[in-house]
């Protein structure tokens, strides 16, 4: 009659293996507490699988994150430092550029005026910023690229409470700028 019993006990579903694969160490315990009874080895394969799922797990959850999380900041590093250098090479160009505004008249709405590159490189990018007394301000784009020691006349339609006239280039370092008295009147 024993062995009647032994054989009618059914072996566990491979089906338990689920348990520790989806849910780790929890899984394998829950599995092994399922299964001891009907198969002792089985149920310590579950706990053994538990183990070694939480280890995958684990270096899922943690080590592929650190290594999204460095390739993106090294791709940021990467960028600032290219962002930088070009902010230092035009620093450092820029520096050789210098402008001159001159021989500004002022006569019925229209400002004329002499711009001059006095740098060792070209400028590009003019306009002219017009600054009131009220504070306010317009820029007028001269559509002009002044090679090295180049000169340019300009004209612009401008209103007569004009506080301040101001040259600017593609350097923004690199600029020149003349008072309202300064200024000659018709």
């Amino acid at each position: 009659m024993v062995e009647n019993f032994e054989t009618k006990i059914k072996k566990p579903s491979r089906l338990y293996y689920l348990l520790p694969i989806f849910l780790g160490l929890l899984g394998g315990i829950a599995g092994y507490l399922l299964v001891q009874d009907r198969d002792k080895n089985f149920a310590r394969r579950l706990l053994i699988v538990g183990i070694i799922m939480t280890v995958i797990w684990i270096l899922v959850w943690v080590f592929v994150p650190a290594i999204l999380s460095y390739m993106w900041l090294t791709s940021f590093q990467n960028a600032a430092t290219e962002a930088v250098g070009e902010q230092a090479e035009t620093q450092v160009r820029c520096s050789y550029g210098s402008i001159s505004l001159r021989n500004l008249n002022y006569c019925n709405g229209v400002l004329t005026g002499i711009v001059e590159n006095m740098g060792t490189i070209s400028l590009g990018s003019l306009k002219l910023q017009t600054i009131y007394e009220d504070g306010t301000s317009e820029i007028t784009d001269l559509n002009k690229t002044l090679k090295s020691g180049e000169v340019s006349s300009f004209h612009a339609s401008i209103h007569s409470n004009y506080d301040m006239i101001r040259i600017l280039t593609n350097c923004s370092s690199v600029n020149d700028e003349a008072t309202s008295v300064e200024v000659i009147g018709c």
